[in-house]
Order: C-alpha cells, then sequence, then structure tokens
C-alpha cells in the first residue's frame, strides 16, 4: 500500500513483517505489547499450544480494548459533563459581567439621583432656614407689638382712672363751690341783716376762708391732673 510503513518485529520467538499507516514506533510498541501478553499466559498456562496462547492473547488484548474503550467513553462523557458545566459557568460568568454591568449603571443612575436629591433637601433646607428666621423676625415683631398693646392698655386704664378723678375732683370743686356759694349769700344774708354777732360771723368767715383754700387746692389738683391727662393723650 502506498504510503504505509513496514516493520519486522518479533512476537512470541517469531518473526513477522507488518505494515501500516501510523509511525513505525507504534507498531513496535504494539508488537511488543502482544509478545508480552504472550509471555505471560504461556508462564501461567505452558501447556498451551501457540495457536491457543494467539487466541487467549487476543481476548485479553480485546478484553483491554474494550475496557479501554468503556473507560475512553466515560472519560468522554465526562469530559463532555465538564465541557456542559464549563458552557455553564461560562454563561453564568457572562450573566454575571452583564448584571454587573446594569449594576454599575444602575448604581451611576442611582448616585445620580441621590446626588439630585442631595441638591434639592439642601436647597429644601436654605428655604426652612430662611422661614423659620421670617418666623423669628414676624414672632418678635408680635411680641413686641403685643408688648405696645398692653402698654397702651397699661396707658389707656391710668387715663381713665386719671379721668375718673378728675371727674370726681370736678364734681368735688362744684359741691364746694356750690357750699361757697351758699355760705357766701348765708353771710350777705347776716351782713344786710345786720346779725352781726362776733363768734358766729368768724366762725361763719374762718370756715368761708376754709371751704376757700379747699376749692384753691382742688382747683390746682384739677390742673395738674388735666396737664397729665393731656400728656398721655399726646402720647
Amino acid at each position: 500500500m502506498e504510503g504505509s510503513n513496514k516493520v519486522t518485529v518479533r512476537i512470541f520467538g517469531q518473526e513477522y513483517t507488518i505494515a501500516g499507516n501510523v509511525p513505525e514506533e507504534r507498531m513496535l510498541e504494539v508488537a511488543g505489547y502482544v509478545d508480552k501478553m504472550m509471555t505471560e499466559i504461556n508462564r501461567t498456562l505452558p501447556s498451551l499450544s501457540t495457536l491457543s496462547l494467539a487466541v487467549l492473547s487476543s481476548v485479553n488484548i480485546a478484553s483491554d480494548l474494550y475496557e479501554s474503550n468503556r473507560q475512553v467513553s466515560e472519560l468522554e462523557q465526562i469530559n463532555a459533563d465538564l465541557q456542559k458545566q464549563q458552557d455553564d459557568l461560562v454563561k453564568l460568568w457572562e450573566d454575571a459581567k452583564q448584571t454587573l454591568l446594569r449594576y454599575k449603571d444602575e448604581s451611576a443612575n442611582s448616585v445620580e439621583q441621590l446626588q439630585e436629591l442631595q441638591r434639592i433637601f439642601n436647597a429644601k433646607n436654605v428655604e426652612l432656614n430662611q422661614v423659620k428666621e421670617q418666623l423669628e423676625e414676624m414672632t418678635a415683631q408680635y411680641q413686641k407689638a403685643q408688648e405696645d398693646f398692653d402698654s397702651s392698655q397699661s396707658v389707656l386704664s391710668e387715663m381713665s382712672e386719671m379721668e375718673s378723678r378728675y371727674q370726681e375732683e370736678r364734681e368735688q370743686a362744684e359741691s364746694y363751690r356750690e357750699e361757697a356759694r351758699a355760705l357766701r349769700k348765708e353771710l350777705d344774708d347776716l351782713k344786710r341783716s345786720r346779725r352781726n354777732e362776733d363768734i358766729g360771723l368768724e366762725a361763719m368767715q374762718d370756715k368761708y376762708k376754709e371751704l376757700e383754700n379747699s376749692f384753691f387746692d382742688i382747683q390746682m389738683e384739677n390742673i395738674n391732673l388735666k396737664n397729665e391727662l393731656d400728656e398721655l393723650r399726646k402720647k
């Protein structure tokens, strides 16, 4: 056969020429394996013929080949399972990368939203502080107005009290004035009737002077009260 390799080998004491499309080293290794198998079987069963040794060796070699093929199949299945696991892991890795990218994007958006919320919060906080300052200013103005109102009420109360006192003083002064007029009339009558008894006349004169002095004092107090009332009204 064109392109085949030929090699002479010795198997269980016999020389054979074999050819194949495999390297010579491989053919020598296979021949050596067959020779070793037959030699081991012959050592165990020396009474077997060469044909029987060859058949039994072939069976053992076939058994080894079958076992090797089975192991290869298992290894291939294991390899297929590993490949599937690898594919699953690769898919999980790709999914994880995509998830990570989405998470990064979402995190970036969340950071931007958080920054925007922080900016809005800061602005609202500034507005709240301004409102607090305005409220404090209005509260101070209200307290000042309340104090002014209370002061005005106090002044009005004092004015009302002074007006009452002024009215009472005026009424008392008018009473004294009427009494003084009556006494003056009585004195004039006494003078006209020439009943000038010294004791009675002096007593009436003293009483008249006393009433006149009291009236003068009341008049001065009324003037002072009126001035104070005018000053309070100007305030």
